[in-house]
């Protein structure tokens, strides 16, 4: 992959408007794992940590993990379908520390007024390819949230380097998921016509 831009979180404003849809990026620093527990309890009420990485990115992956000694180490972060945890933008937003997701396939249009609201964008990474994401990351360590979150459901906060990303849907709203949508209906309509 030919990277465009070397982001270092903390992901803040003027980052932000620096990057566009179709950006491709290698990011370092530390980013948030949360999937579908993880959300549901957030839905039902559960407080978000406060000591989150300021500006990080959440990835909706449940990530495979081997202990090692005291330490963690990444086997697996597959990347999970965004689309079903969009109801919990605002509430991730609006925390102030989270700044972008991480996952596959996006969100739909209303996902924009809280990027504008609260300052954020989504990332598109690699679906199929958790183990080769994995070499990316450097250490793992589980935060604390929720009741009985254990293993891929707890969150983590995984350390990476260089990890493989687009940018597929920016703070200006544009949407690369969009385009993709709007250029299958023309070709559907042009096949039956």
């Amino acid at each position: 992959m030919t990277v465009a831009y070397d982001l270092t979180l903390p992901l803040d404003h003027p980052k932000l408007l620096e990057l566009t849809a179709g950006t491709r990026v290698a990011i370092t620093g530390t980013i948030i794992t949360a999937g579908a527990e993880a959300h549901r309890q957030l839905d039902a009420g559960a407080p978000l940590p406060e000591d989150l990485p300021e500006g990080t990115i959440l990835f909706h992956c449940r990530p495979e993990l081997k202990r090692r000694g005291r330490h963690w180490d990444a086997v697996s972060v597959e990347p999970e379908i965004s689309a079903s945890f969009e109801p919990s933008l605002s509430a991730w937003l609006s925390h102030r520390r989270i700044r972008g997701f991480l996952g596959y396939g996006g969100f739909g249009e209303s996902a924009f007024q809280h990027f504008r609201r609260f300052t954020g964008c989504y990332f598109q990474t690699y679906a199929g390819a958790g183990p080769a994401l994995a070499e990316f990351v450097t250490t793992a360590r589980e935060i604390p949230f929720g009741k009985g979150l254990k293993g891929p459901d707890a969150m983590w906060a995984l350390d990476v380097v260089e990890f493989p990303a687009i940018l597929t849907m920016d703070f200006e709203g544009s949407s690369l998921h969009r385009l993709l949508r709007e250029g299958s209906g023309r070709k559907l309509a042009s096949l039956v016509d």
